[in-house]
């Protein structure tokens, strides 16, 4: 059995993301849009610090994800 992979969705805030962090304990997660495509890579250290809750995750994450 294949465990399932914790992804962000691009759609997320940065709130959203700090959270399923916290929840999952976890410190990075790959980026997925609505079909289901790796987008993005985030990092803890990406979402850290005094960014806005609302901040579309789009704006903090590393865009350029090799498959």
């Amino acid at each position: 059995m294949v465990p399932s992979v914790i992804v962000g969705d691009v759609e997320h805030t940065v709130g959203d993301t700090r959270a399923l962090m916290d929840e999952k304990g976890i410190h990075a997660l790959p980026v997925v849009n609505a079909a289901g495509e790796a987008v993005g890579m985030v990092t803890s250290a990406d979402v850290l610090g005094d960014l806005p809750a609302d901040m579309p995750l789009e704006e903090v994450m590393v865009h350029k994800v090799y498959t």
